[in-house]
């Protein structure tokens, strides 16, 4: 499976977080444009590597984060966003969607500094290929927001992972301690009350996971089977 890089291509977060994983095999690819020209590019992303410092470095960002950095970067550029020479954009994009395939063939542990301006130099000397002007004091915004974007977006992505273990949570403590699910879970309490997509989608499972519970029933129920359990208690005394 593959996220195709181009001028007129997304990318959404799930996917960003599934490249970045360094042992899915999902990966890269750049898509030619109609109005650029074919060029044929020697760039050696395998040794390339070679370079990039390890992501035990105090001052280097984790691999996840390389990986989807150097995705959002080569889609970035690969929209025109940054350079206006069609040739110098397909060039560039390539080269960082090769890099990035060639970090996941290799499962190592590299990684690109956490600095916006070191990110921009190192990668510049790696891709061979200039990111910014050699007397530039600060990284480009572009390369700063799309550094910025890819931890929100990893975050963001483990939040959601996180959200599905506390709904799975949430339902086995409210069966343990016997929850009238249909009073606190009901739709009159959070699709009406609290109409939060978040709340209401946790409330749903809620339901549904426990719907037919013998422990999780409503009061009224519980009222009703220990009124029938004291009855057959005096009638058997009898």
């Amino acid at each position: 499976m593959t996220i195709l890089i181009g001028k007129t291509r997304r990318i959404t977060i799930d996917e960003l977080a599934t490249f970045s994983n360094i042992l899915d095999d999902l990966k890269l690819e750049y898509i030619e444009s109609n109005d650029i020209p074919e060029t044929e590019d020697d760039y050696d992303a395998t040794s390339a590597l070679s370079s990039l410092p390890s992501s035990t470095s105090p001052d280097a960002l984790s691999t996840s984060e390389t990986l989807a950095s150097l995705a959002l970067i080569a889609l970035v550029i690969a929209q025109n966003r940054v350079v206006s020479d069609c040739i110098a954009t397909a060039t560039l994009s390539k080269r960082i969607v090769a890099l990035a395939n060639a970090m996941k063939e290799s499962n190592n542990t590299k990684a690109l500094p956490s600095d916006p301006l070191s990110y921009a130099q190192t990668l510049s000397t790696i891709i061979s290929t200039p990111l910014l002007p050699p007397s530039a004091t600060t990284a480009p915004s572009y390369l700063k927001r799309a550094l910025s974007l890819s931890i929100g977006a990893l975050s963001a992505s483990a939040a959601r992972s996180y959200s599905k273990a506390a709904d799975a949570i949430a339902i086995l403590s409210a069966e343990r301690f016997s929850v009238d699910v249909n009073e606190w879970y009901g739709e009159a309490k959070f699709d009406i009350m609290r109409p939060h997509r978040g709340c209401m989608d946790s409330a749903s499972k809620i339901r549904t996971a426990l719907q037919g519970s013998k422990f999780a029933i409503s009061q009224s129920k519980k009222g009703n089977a220990a009124a029938a359990s004291s009855e057959e208690e005096v009638s058997e005394a009898v």
